[in-house]
């Protein structure tokens, strides 16, 4: 898409329910605000030509923050759903900066920009927390001499896209918020129960139909348990080494003797649910330096 002066912005947020139906409103920007999406847009799409290389989507793959995905519309049909909407612009209602009720479920944002020649479309992740007033925190600006809190609704914006649409063709920027903002976890949740299931055979697991519905409902749990197979360790990992650990690092991760098996108990409570995800993913270490033991949140080759 050409940064040409022929470029036009519009801009629209949506709001829904998850697994709702969701509705758009447009915001009537200045020239200010056109100039600024327009550039922030064009920058997004800057970055994006500029990349290297683009991964075919894959769900279950957790991306380096320079990496991109790509797949094709097609298979996305909740963001065909959210375009049909967002192609017939002027058809919109107006956003409101008092209506509660669609205030309460916003979900994203989105630029639209057109050319000559091309349409995209910028997805950003934009809830109730982007209106000022909604933090927990004071904005002050100047008036008559003396600062107070602004009499005006402010929303704030920034210049970055979680996921572009263009040309038929889905590019994801930051897959978190992308997945969060379309709800796209059916396949995420999917492979999590296979990885559940095969943790078990590796690891019995007392409770492991509550240990397989966290797992398959959580996105953050699922991603863990998914990672924790694809480990190269995972499949010479055995009960003894695990053992070991959980007591060696006090993971706290109960275990259970029945019929003379061996069970690591799941327990769904708050501060106990990610002890046994923790314990199987290695995130611990041993300091060469100190020989103190250590929990570790990465596991990037030093």
């Amino acid at each position: 898409m050409s940064a040409s002066a022929s470029r036009r912005v519009e801009l629209a947020v949506t709001s829904g329910k998850a697994g709702g139906t969701h509705s758009s409103r447009s915001l009537a920007l200045n020239e200010d605000a056109r100039d600024f999406f327009a550039d922030a847009a064009a920058g997004v799409i800057a970055k994006l030509q500029a990349a290297d290389a683009f991964l075919p989507y894959d769900a279950t793959y957790k991306p380096d923050a320079d990496e991109f995905e790509w797949a094709l519309l097609a298979q996305f049909p909740q963001i065909k759903l959210a375009l049909s909407r967002l192609e017939h612009f002027s058809t919109l209602g107006s956003f409101s900066p008092g209506d509660k009720a669609f205030k309460k479920d916003l979900k994203y944002a989105t630029t639209v920009l057109r050319d000559d020649s091309q349409t995209a479309y910028l997805f950003r992740s934009f809830t109730r927390s982007h209106e000022l007033s909604e933090k927990k925190k004071i904005t002050l600006t100047m008036r008559d001499g003396r600062f107070g809190p602004p009499v005006e609704r402010l929303f704030q914006f920034d210049e970055d896209a979680d996921a572009v649409v263009a040309d038929q063709v889905l590019l994801v920027i930051h897959k978190v918020a992308f997945r969060r903002i379309f709800e796209a976890m059916t396949a995420v949740y999917a492979e999590a129960k296979t990885a559940a299931a095969a943790v078990n055979a590796k690891f019995p697991i007392k409770n492991f139909d509550v240990f397989e519905a966290a797992v398959s409902n959580d996105p953050n749990m699922a991603d863990k348990v998914i990672a924790i197979t694809r480990r190269p360790y995972f499949p010479i990992l055995d009960m003894a080494a695990v053992e070991q650990t959980n007591t060696r690092f006090k993971r706290g991760v109960p275990t259970v003797v029945e019929n003379g098996v061996t069970s690591f108990e799941f327990r769904n409570g708050p501060g106990e649910r990610w002890k046994l995800l923790k314990l199987l993913d290695d995130d611990h270490l041993t300091s060469p330096m100190t020989q103190a033991d250590y929990e570790v949140n990465s596991k990037k080759a030093s």
